[in-house]
């Protein structure tokens, strides 16, 4: 009886070994285990987990996934990277220096791949229309909007630095997005610099109420900004999107891929991105942007990390990859 039970028990830690070393691989069931590194309890990232979460265990035999609350992206680039998480949400910056090493990562973890990409919510950059303000050079003085973390501490200064103007020249005023939105309204603000998908309700809505303009970045500035950061891309929101566009409105930002251990199986990734893309209308169902996450927008950012084979395969077999 101790020797089958010792038998058992080694079995048991093999297979946790296994499972732990290849994300993704098996249970002591026999089932596939994915854990899927989102981000903070109720946020954008948070229901992008419980989305995936949910149609993987529910189109895939034998898959028992999971949404795993973190900090966010950079912490989800550790964690897949590292073999503790199946796939992560990542921005275009965390998946550049990730892989790479450096900024906020101490080492480069060179096993993360592209899995799919990409949401990409657009730096919405707005201004109350009754100020003479007619270019993003004009903002130099004013009080601007924006959320913390990325957009207060990096692209918003960065935008602004590519028309002159340095930090100590404007009053960068960080809040939640809502927050933004209500100030701005209530005039507190002069502008906001926003990133979110487009169009944005709370966006259509301040526009309603607040007679507001747009103010695009030129193509040449677009050009410098993405040569300097080279895991942000272009984003475009279409005239009529939001009240008063009546031109496309050209913009940045950092995009947002899931990434995937370099160890996955190829079959269960392969999987994991054909439930994504077709049964994306069940993933909109728990959270609509979702739906960025499709065959036009699936290999934007494949120029920052490799591609994992099982996701290649799938895109191949769709004609997006020769």
């Amino acid at each position: 009886m101790k020797r089958i039970r010792l038998i058992g028990a080694l079995v048991l830690g093999l297979t946790t070994v296994l499972a732990l070393a290849v994300p993704g691989i098996v249970s002591a069931q026999g089932r596939n285990i994915v854990t899927c590194a989102s981000g903070s309890t109720g946020g954008g990232f948070y229901l992008l987990g419980s989305g995936l979460a949910t149609i993987l265990q529910k189109n895939i035999p034998n898959v028992v996934a999971n949404n795993q609350a973190t900090t966010g992206a950079a912490e989800n680039v550790r964690l897949v990277g590292d073999g503790m998480a199946t796939v992560g949400l990542a921005g275009g910056d965390h998946m550049y220096f990730g892989y790479r090493g450096g900024r906020e990562f101490d080492k480069p973890r060179k096993d993360i791949r592209l899995l799919i990409g990409t949401y990409t919510p657009t730096q919405h950059i707005v201004v109350h229309a009754d100020l003479k303000v007619n270019s993003i050079a004009d903002l130099k003085g004013k009080r601007i909007g924006t959320t913390p973390g990325f957009n207060a501490s990096e692209c918003a200064p960065a935008i602004l630095e590519a028309y002159g103007i340095k930090k100590n020249e404007v009053k960068i005023v960080p809040m939640a997005g809502a927050q933004v939105l209500e100030a701005y309204q209530d005039r507190k603000v002069d502008a906001f610099i926003l990133g979110f998908g487009a169009p944005h309700p709370l966006i259509t809505q301040a526009l309603k109420i607040t007679k507001s303009k747009f103010l695009n970045i030129d193509p040449a500035k677009i050009k410098a900004l993405l040569e300097k950061y080279p895991y942000w891309i272009e984003t475009v929101v279409e005239k009529g999107d939001y009240q008063g566009l009546d031109q496309d409105y050209h913009a940045i930002m950092d995009p947002v891929a899931w990434v995937v251990n370099a160890k996955v199986p190829d079959e269960l990734v392969y999987q994991m991105v054909k439930t994504i893309i077709e049964r994306n209308s069940d993933y909109q169902k728990i959270y609509r942007e979702a739906k960025e996450f499709n065959k036009q927008n699936a290999l934007k950012l494949k120029h920052l990390v490799p591609l994992h084979p099982g996701a290649e395969k799938y895109y191949k077999e769709m004609g997006l990859l020769k």
